[in-house]
């Protein structure tokens, strides 16, 4: 575990996570409630995939496990709440790509940096899913590329803000296919459904969920799943790989991270139990019928993720010009 938290020190270029001196023994862990921090407010989809660990690890620790919603600065407060705990494990992150990696890419300036944290688990792996109106004159991503080529800069797509993992979605798509659409960002996801029913809005990059009912009713089409396997709640479409561009694959997940130089046996504890708990095939069953997979990690794992993300959207970022040097 010691190793573990080494190379995510190494690979973010920062000095080792060693266990803080005068810590608790992992014998002793845990010895309160534990605080498992959110960076948005309730709702959504982070939200119950947070209490549904919260409530199966609960009991495995023998203490109660809170989860404590604290949004606000596109999660810069919660970030800070817990790079500045004590690093005992009492103090827990639910964090995502947008606070772990494309935040502080994007602003150098922040208060807090990933070194402030130590990995313990992948959660969830959520694809998204790519749909298009069901009065555009296409039915396959194939197709739609080919019409953005047709056609450059008149098609647009539609995001939640610039820098959300929507829109960095399509901008990889965008660079690996060589297509122009425009961005049009949006202050919610509501809306950019309603001007993409309208033929308003071209191409949108959204969740399984939020889209699967409209896409039943014939009110929009599914063209392509971002992630490398095809989404459960959607068998039938197919992987942007699958449809003609290689290796692409994107997804937003959701992992556990816990205040920097907490100890590794604790971090070990921590680990073993999100993992146990992640197990059960029905709560695997269920999460994939809502188009998200179950994904524990070791802390190693974790950190590679990371560190891959943090690579391959730092070239991504600079060439659409959002990276923060």
């Amino acid at each position: 575990m010691k190793n573990s938290l080494a190379i995510f020190s190494a690979i973010l270029g920062v000095a080792c996570f060693g266990p803080a001196h005068g810590q608790q023994p992992e014998s002793a862990y845990p010895s309160k409630p534990i605080r498992l921090i959110i960076p948005l407010p309730p709702g959504g989809s982070v939200d119950p995939t947070a209490r549904m660990v919260a409530t199966r690890i609960s009991p495995r620790l023998k203490q109660q496990v809170i989860v404590e919603n604290i949004p606000g600065g596109s999660g810069v407060i919660a970030a800070e709440t817990v790079g500045r705990a004590a690093p005992d494990g009492h103090t827990l992150f639910f964090a995502t790509p947008t606070v772990m990696v494309i935040g502080p890419l994007m602003n150098k300036k922040l208060p807090y940096s990933p070194r402030d944290f130590d990995p313990v688990s992948l959660v969830v792996s959520n694809p998204f899913v790519l749909t298009i109106p069901a009065s555009l004159p296409v039915n396959s991503l194939g197709e739609f590329i080919a019409l953005a080529k047709l056609k450059p800069g008149s098609l647009n797509f539609g995001t939640s803000g610039e820098g959300a993992p929507q829109h960095i979605a399509i901008e990889l798509l965008k660079s690996m296919t060589g297509i122009d659409l425009v961005h049009v960002p949006y202050k919610g996801g509501g809306q950019i459904q309603v001007d993409l029913m309208a033929g308003r809005v071209h191409l949108y990059a959204s969740s399984v969920l939020g889209v699967v009912s409209n896409v039943k009713s014939g009110k929009l089409k599914a063209i392509a799943v971002t992630t490398s396997k095809r989404a459960s709640a959607m068998p039938d479409v197919p992987t942007v790989s699958e449809s003609g561009v290689p290796g692409y694959d994107f997804d937003t997940w959701y992992a556990v991270f816990a205040t920097a130089k907490t100890p590794a046996p604790i971090i070990g504890r921590l680990n073993s139990e999100i993992v146990a708990a992640l197990s059960d095939p029905e709560l695997v069953k269920s999460m994939a019928s809502q188009g998200s997979e179950l994904r524990s990690s070791t802390p190693a794992a974790l950190a590679a993720i990371v560190k891959t993300e943090n690579d391959r959207l730092s070239r991504l970022l600079e060439k659409i010009g959002l990276l923060d040097k």
